[in-house]
């Protein structure tokens, strides 16, 4: 990926019209680097498509989405793209025209390429959901080592969780000072599932660690009726840590139950969250996130908590 001039192609009056808002929040600058930025979105879930909504009406460059998948009955429940008339089609290629409409200005292309012929490098930024974990580690890397920012946005239900890994050298500017400030370095997905546990960890992250070490034992999420081999996992982590003072078995539990399920309020929040940080990023006129953000819908809090290993 190629760093983003801070310059680019002059607005034009129809654009300037069209982005009048923006430019009176972010200024002409960040917008001419959304004018430039190309994003990949890979796993069109219901909260990639809210992801996927907020930055083309916002003003990127490209936008190119990603997905093997057939849509289902199931997919178009929270889903802002897919509808009964998506069924049995690609759901990339079902959305395409519907997110097309949201801002001409925007190239939006549809991609079914296998995930090990995707060329990351080709992107300023790539953001995945609902994929494997494995193939998350992958992409990662993938990204990283083609100097592509990665984000990892999932929702489980009323449970999600925002992932950034920003490589080793990013930077933003304080607007007011115009100082250039270095970042310090991003971990990867990887690195970042592995951190020191303690008693006050995010119940959210202490879940997804669970599902880790279940993912790690048999190559895949676990269903409901695998909660007993779960909690067992619960029980090894919490040994190394004492007592968990918030991530009990009965969240533990719940977030299982909740796994694959999407709840449009839920996908809503976090695709505004996550959105928001991508042109963060793009911009580079605000500090992000380092690295985390776990959403928690039994008490509607979304904490921001950076883990490195």
């Amino acid at each position: 990926a190629m760093e983003i001039e801070p310059t680019g192609p002059v607005l034009t009056e129809e654009e300037a019209a069209l982005y009048d808002r923006q430019l009176r929040l972010w200024g002409v600058e960040a917008q001419q680097r959304l004018g430039q930025a190309k994003v990949l979105l890979i796993g069109f879930t219901s909260v990639q498509a809210e992801i996927c909504k907020n930055i083309v009406l916002a003003g990127v460059k490209t936008v190119t989405i990603n997905d093997n998948g057939i849509c289902t009955l199931e997919d178009t429940g929270a889903h802002l793209f897919l509808t009964r008339d998506s069924i049995g089609k690609n759901r990339a290629e079902a959305s395409v025209e519907g997110v097309r409409l949201l801002n001409p200005h925007v190239q939006v292309s549809a991609s079914t390429l296998p995930l090990d012929q995707i060329p990351v490098a080709d992107y300023d930024l790539c953001c995945v959901s609902g994929l494997p974990l494995s193939t998350l580690f992958e992409l990662n890397e993938k990204a990283y080592k083609s100097n592509t920012h990665f984000l990892v946005c999932d929702t489980q239900g009323f449970y999600g969780y925002l992932f950034e890994d920003l490589g080793d050298n990013y930077e933003w500017e304080k607007e007011k000072e115009k100082e250039r400030i270095k970042a310090p370095a991003y971990v990867r997905f990887a690195s970042a599932l592995e951190a020191k546990l303690g008693a006050r960890s995010n119940p959210v992250y202490v879940a997804l660690r669970c599902v880790k070490e279940f993912w790690d034992a048999t190559g895949k999420y676990p269903t409901p009726s695998d909660i007993d081999e779960v909690l067992k996992s619960h029980t090894k982590l919490q040994e190394g840590v004492g007592s968990f003072r918030f991530a009990k078995q009965d969240f533990v539990r719940d977030y299982v139950r909740n796994l694959g399920s999407e709840i449009s309020p839920v996908c809503a929040v976090l695709g505004g969250v996550a959105a928001q940080e991508i042109l963060k990023i793009i911009c580079c006129n605000d500090q992000p996130f380092s690295n985390f953000l776990f959403f928690n819908g039994d008490d509607d809090s979304a904490l921001v908590e950076n883990l490195s290993k």
